[in-house]
């Protein structure tokens, strides 16, 4: 099972101020770096890299929905903007409108290599006190699953956060949904890191999770979509007494089984 206190962006360190920041990159060290809120700047991020015997505190700028530093490359997010994803990872340059064909690029990615309009290249995040990264806790626990073995196919369901499609992963239908706003995905991460613990025949099962442009979550597919669905697009005649008993006796089997390891279910 995997720690359900693990971080898409332990590198992110909140509300904190320019000063602690400088504490928490000592001793300095070239390329350490951190994101945290902007203070002056409500909603706005700040980058703050090492270098030298200084910290460097880079504004990050919300623009038409994406983020940038320097109004020359743009993020889709502060994960995108950070973590290195699979692939190549280019795309997303110039002033918008962006082309999105390869996706995004991250900061890690693109300053890594050069540095572009900051001081140094990024070489290594300093973590917030406390949390573990999630990317890394997961692939030691089983349940980081790889992109490159992922195909979407058509949307099957909607949910408050996002589309639910129809897929399939090394050959096996599933179910998968994607979020990407970071604080939502952060949520589903807390809640995905409990499924990993779930394990009985009328739940539906995890298979794992990605993390790529946000977060996503596979499933596997169930093939008759959800139950209360098909009830309403059937009539009595259709189900008798004894599947709806038998329904019945499935569903609270398995809320017997969240309630005894003291989980309430979002419905």
């Amino acid at each position: 099972s995997a720690d359900p206190k693990l971080s898409l962006m332990p590198w992110f360190h909140g509300k904190i101020s320019g000063q602690e920041a400088v504490q928490q990159l000592q001793p300095p060290e070239d390329g350490l770096f951190l994101v945290r809120e902007s203070a002056r700047h409500p909603g706005d991020y700040v980058l703050c890299v090492s270098f030298g015997r200084d910290v460097i505190h880079y504004r990050v700028l919300h623009r038409d929905g994406h983020l940038t530093i320097d109004e020359a490359v743009f993020f889709c997010n502060l994960m995108d903007m950070v973590e290195r994803p699979p692939g190549n990872g280019t795309g997303c340059w110039g002033s918008p409108p962006w082309g999105w064909a390869h996706g995004c690029p991250t900061i890690l990615q693109h300053y890594s290599k050069d540095k572009g309009a900051i001081c140094t290249k990024l070489v290594r995040p300093k973590r917030k006190h406390g949390t573990k990264s999630a990317e890394e806790e997961l692939a030691r626990a089983g349940w980081l699953l790889n992109l490159q073995h992922l195909t979407l196919g058509a949307q099957i369901g909607e949910g408050e956060f996002g589309a639910v499609l129809q897929g399939e992963y090394l050959g096996q239908k599933v179910a998968v949904k994607n979020i990407k706003c970071d604080v939502t995905a952060q949520a589903f991460l807390d809640e995905t890191a409990v499924m990993t613990k779930m394990q009985h025949e009328n739940l539906v099962r995890l298979l794992g999770v990605i993390l790529h442009q946000g977060l996503y979550i596979v499933m596997e597919h169930v093939s008759k979509g959800n139950l209360v669905n098909f009830l309403r697009t059937r009539g009595r005649a259709l189900v008798n007494t004894a599947q709806l008993l038998q329904f019945s006796l499935h569903v609270a089997e398995g809320m017997e089984y969240l309630e005894s390891k003291k989980l309430v279910h979002r419905d």
